[in-house]
């Protein structure tokens, strides 16, 4: 499981999982759930479908249930600005060419893996924050990710959270 901020860089992750584990199971009981729970944090997590909606984890709305132009809007915004994950994971692996090619198996022990795949995320963060270019030219911009959002569906939606997605809207989509 990991986030990153508007720059691609990764703020948070925990690579101590198999990867048939999904990334809300993760986020559950994760030191990020408890930061974020606790106040300790002001602002949301954007979260794909998988995550339960939370005040502080917003998600995108059922398609069968968008009815206005403002939830279309937002469900486009959402879909946006959640990329940036994805854009994250595929320029990691144009810099980390180890998790590209290795086919998702590397061929370490999983506490080494574990121990590699948290090195190459610092040092992927520490070639942004140094503004070090690409190999070869690759436009950060061209690395697009799926806009495919994963079956599982998340249960137990926190009816803050409805809320307070429901006044974003509102607020903020409703004006576009």
């Amino acid at each position: 499981m990991a986030v990153c901020d508007a720059e691609m860089r990764f703020t948070n992750l925990v690579a101590k999982w198999h990867g048939s584990v999904h990334d809300s199971a993760i986020f559950n009981g994760s030191a990020l759930q408890i930061h974020m729970e606790t106040k300790q944090q002001e602002g949301w997590l954007l979260g794909d479908r998988g995550y339960a909606l939370q005040s502080y984890i917003i998600t995108t709305l059922n398609p069968d249930k968008v009815s206005s132009a403002a939830e279309e809007i937002y469900q486009r915004s959402h879909r946006r600005t959640s990329n940036v994950i994805e854009r994250s994971f595929g320029l990691l692996k144009q810099r980390f060419r180890c998790l590209d090619f290795s086919g998702g198996t590397m061929q370490f022990s999983p506490c080494c893996c574990c121990d590699i795949i948290v090195a190459i995320v610092v040092l992927h963060n520490m070639r942004i924050l140094d503004n070090t270019q690409l190999p070869g030219g690759l436009d950060v911009m061209q690395l697009n990710g799926s806009d495919d959002r994963p079956t599982y569906s998340a249960q137990n939606c926190d009816e803050s959270g409805v809320a307070k997605r429901q006044k974003l809207i509102q607020e903020v989509f409703s004006q576009m």
